[in-house]
């Protein structure tokens, strides 16, 4: 494919044109009349001048027939001069080092003979300015290393000698090494409003500091580029297969950062598709675009962005690996610290309208964070683009995966992830694992944050798998899979495992936010199944296994897995067919579920007054309680139109505020009715409540208080006795009564356990005594002693006297 071709192809990208910067912008930019190319002594270099506008390189050293080594003190190449290597055919690889203090100011031409690969390095940093050109029919690599490293050892620096008989130097470069001082940071590379441009399967390698592309076109068709920044001192592999090109950079080189801005494009289209790696620290994108583009059979290439703190993509960018034939579109990958979308940027991996040939894996890694924010400005007569991550099928190619892991994924302001297929080819599946939580928030116009995988034609829709700590949509934001009403495809299944807590909160406008699986049309809704710590839903949001009003198809199943589900104010969980069956709603719960303030739980059919059965409803939480307020009109239905209602079983501990009913109310209901049709059933499982439970048994008759019969020692018989010794110890109420000094004090005292049963020794008594039997006290006297005594009989007392009399024992 020409140049001018893939011009007039627009790059693949669907740009409507390309801007490209006049004047040269960047540090030390500019046409330099003043800048030299000036050869040093040190292996050969000859300059000749052929004419105003040509120089012709020849001499340096040869080694092995296959690698030309040039130096020079100075090599900068002015607007509109060209600058020729006239090396043999049968060199591999051209190596130039520049060993004075100046940088590189590239303005015009460089160009080589035969098939050779150009390595220009320049320690002190390389700009390419506006009327820069590559006339190479290899690869070309620019770096600002101090150093290129050779297999076994040999080396190509700033002061080494090339000695034309050390075979060390006669194969391919293996590395570049950065050998800085501490204190000096690696020079920059700078691509001001050029047009670099390598033949087809070649490779394109700018390896320095940071690195700049602005108002840039980098361009290697079935080829590859390689952008890499390195902060400081370091070694950074070069593995070369054939002409294909790659940097290895070690985790432990620090990088520096990489930005394409100002409209640069970055392409490696062509007829299989190339490669494109970029690695560094930050990696901005603002207002351009990289495509790697397969327009013919085979298949395409790797898009990849490694950067170490983050990726931004601002102003509408594009990172896009895309097949618009029957090729295989290539993969595309992002690992980094924090990705942020923005402005209607957009990273895809897509397949065309006239493409046959499958989509390719998207793939992102953000150790924190990930966030999509926004869309696109509005522009009259175009549709805002949602930033999004994207894997599409617009062809009979089926779509790749979308695949993402991080720490916290935020998709607001109607942003996007989704998965989707525009005709007979099957959509891609989503798979999300976000460590601690997922925040999907708000609208913009027509556009809806969230999470998709949906068919609008004859495909059947993707699968999204959820996992994350904890879920929050709200403002109108979703997730969904869906099939339009264009559409004959099965629609996909969502998952989600959230252990922690699941929150849908609220409406934007009509807008609810929630759970969806959904069909307009004579498909089937697919399944959605959950499983949380903690699910609430509240204002109107929903989770929902339906039809909409259009179709014909039936509601997919719903079934929850958690500890506690709470529903407020028109919440609802719904698995509702409009003149299909209604889906099937399981809920196996811990502890609560609690409806209020017009909730609903619902499988009813034909709500469009169509036919179509009442779903099931099975609610088990037989350690816990169903909680609902019976004037908030919340309602437990599987009902019907012309159809059989559903079943509804229940199993909980208790049921409170909410009761079955034969037909709706304006009470809190339970319900399985059918307005022309057949009844559908409840059934209530609640454990019979036994009153004794836990308690003990009280005795019918009072227990007879005895005293014990005893003589203190010295007496002859038993006698009863009961002291009160007055109050001791703490106060029964420490705040309001003092604890006297003459408190008397209780301790635990001994018995005589030789006062029972106790066998007279006086020969005058009987020979034997048997103590009378233990009665109740029926008075009680005050003794010598001034002690209160409980007697057997009551005491007999004189007139005008204390009726109390003094025992004894005889």
């Amino acid at each position: 494919m020409s140049l001018r071709s893939w011009f007039d192809r627009g790059c693949h990208l669907g740009l409507s044109g390309l801007v490209i910067l006049v004047g040269a912008i960047g540090i030390r930019g500019g046409d330099r009349t003043s800048a030299q190319v000036t050869a040093d002594l040190s292996v050969g270099t000859q300059v000749e001048q052929i004419d105003n506008t040509t120089l012709n390189i020849t001499g340096g050293t040869t080694v092995g027939n296959t690698n030309l080594f040039h130096s020079f003190s100075n090599f900068s190449i002015p607007s509109e001069q060209v600058v020729n290597f006239d090396n043999a055919l049968t060199i591999n690889n051209i190596l130039v080092r520049v060993t004075g203090r100046n940088l590189s100011d590239i303005q015009g031409t460089l160009q080589t003979q035969g098939n050779a690969n150009f390595f220009l390095m320049n320690p002190n940093g390389i700009i390419f300015g506006q009327n820069a050109a590559l006339n190479v029919n290899g690869s070309f690599i620019g770096t600002t290393a101090s150093a290129i490293q050779f297999p076994g050892g040999g080396e190509f620096s700033i002061t080494s000698p090339v000695n034309p008989l050390n075979p060390l130097l006669s194969v391919n470069p293996s590395a570049f090494l950065f050998n800085q001082i501490a204190s000096q940071p690696v020079n920059p590379i700078q691509v001001n409003a050029s047009l670099l441009f390598v033949p087809q399967g070649q490779s394109l390698v700018l390896l320095g500091g940071d690195v700049n592309l602005e108002g840039a076109i980098v361009y290697a068709p079935d080829g590859r580029i390689e952008l890499g920044g390195l902060a400081a001192g370091g070694t950074v592999g070069l593995n070369i297969d054939n002409n294909n090109f790659r940097l290895s950079f070690p985790e432990s080189v620090a990088r520096a950062d990489v930005s394409l801005t100002n409209f640069t494009t970055v392409s490696a289209s062509g007829e299989g598709g190339g490669g494109i790696q970029i690695q560094g620290r930050r990696v901005t994108f603002d207002s351009s675009d990289i495509a790697v583009n397969t327009v013919v059979s085979k298949s395409g290439g790797t898009l990849g962005v490694n950067a170490s703190e983050s990726v931004t993509l601002l102003r509408g960018s594009r990172l896009v690996t895309e097949t618009t034939r029957s090729g295989t579109a290539g993969d595309l990958r992002i690992e980094t610290g924090q990705l942020t979308v923005q402005d209607g940027s957009q990273i895809s991996a897509s397949t065309s309208l006239q493409s046959t040939g499958g989509g390719g894996t998207l793939f992102v890694n953000a150790r924190d964070s990930i966030q999509l924010i926004g869309t696109s400005p509005i522009i009259e007569g175009e549709k805002p683009r949602p930033s999004a991550l994207l894997t599409v099928t617009q062809g009979a190619g089926n779509a790749g995966e979308l695949k993402i892991e991080t720490g916290q994924l935020i998709v607001q302001d109607g942003a996007q992830v989704s998965a989707n297929t525009r005709s007979q080819g099957r959509g891609g599946t989503v798979s999300i694992n976000a460590r601690d939580s997922i925040q999907l928030i708000g609208t913009n116009g027509d556009s809806r944050s969230g999470l998709f995988v949906g068919t609008i034609a004859t495909g059947d829709a993707g699968n999204l798998n959820i996992e994350t700590g904890q879920l929050i949509i709200q403002d109108g934001a979703r997730i969904s899979a869906s099939t339009s009403k264009e559409s004959t495809g099965q629609g996909g299944s969502v998952s989600v495992n959230a252990r922690d807590s699941i929150q849908l909160i609220g409406t934007k406008g009509e807008n609810r936010s929630g759970l969806f699986v959904e069909t307009e049309a004579s498909g089937n809704a697919g399944n959605l199944n959950i499983e949380t710590g903690q699910l609430i839903v509240q204002d109107g949001a929903q989770v929902s296994a339906s039809t909409s009003e259009e179709s014909t198809g039936g509601a997919g199943d719903l079934e929850i897995t958690a500890r506690s589900i709470k529903l407020d104010n028109q919440g609802k969980l719904i698995g509702q067919a409009n003149s299909g069956d209604g889906g099937n709603i399981t809920l196996n719960l811990q502890d609560l579920l609690s409806l209020g303030l017009n909730s609903q739980i619902s499988t009813s059919a034909g709500t469009r007054e169509a036919g179509g059965n009442g779903g099931n409803i099975t609610i088990n939480v037989p350690d816990g309680f169903i909680v609902a307020v019976p004037s908030e009109d919340s309602d437990i239905s599987a009902n019907a139109f012309t159809g059989r209602g559903g079943r509804v079983d229940i199993t909980a501990k208790g049921i409170f505020g909410i009761q079955p009913r034969s037909n709706p109310t304006s009470l809190s209901d339970i319900t399985a009715s059918s307005q022309f049709g057949v009844n559908g059933t409840v059934e209530i499982n609640t454990p019979d409540v036994d009153p004794n439970s836990g308690l003990v048994n009280l005795p019918a008759v009072p227990v007879d208080t005895q005293v014990a019969q005893t003589c203190t020692a010295g007496s002859t018989v038993a006698k009863n006795s009961f002291t009160i010794t007055g109050r001791g110890g703490l106060p029964p109420n420490p705040r309001t009564e003092p604890l006297t000094p003459d408190a008397v004090q209780l301790d635990w005292v001994t018995l005589n356990s030789k006062a029972e049963n106790r066998v007279s020794t006086n020969s005058n008594q009987a020979k034997s005594y048997s103590p009378a039997p233990i009665v109740e006290a029926q008075g009680w006297v005050i003794n010598a002693k001034g002690e209160v005594v409980l007697t057997a009989d009551a005491p007999k007392a004189l007139p005008h006297s204390s009726w109390l009399a003094p025992a004894s024992c005889l």
